[in-house]
């Protein structure tokens, strides 16, 4: 799947990264992400939804990255 959107960090527990979809989706990031990832960038990704993925954080629904395009 294919996403757009604004990159957020959450502070709780660890902290948690998280995709706003224009639409106002929310989705959690898993997966290893790239260190230049920022708060309030804008990116395009390709990944897999997790929908049965459990998550500390509970943001939104959990996806997989597998590629980040700024």
């Amino acid at each position: 799947m294919e996403l757009s959107g604004t990159v957020k960090y959450f502070q709780m527990g660890s902290g948690a990264w998280g995709l706003i979809t224009d639409d106002g989706t929310q989705y959690e990031l898993i997966g290893p992400l790239p260190p230049s990832l920022s708060d309030g960038q804008r990116i395009t990704l390709k990944g897999e939804l997790k929908p049965n993925a459990v998550s500390m954080a509970m943001i939104g629904k959990v996806i997989m990255v597998k590629e980040i395009e700024s």
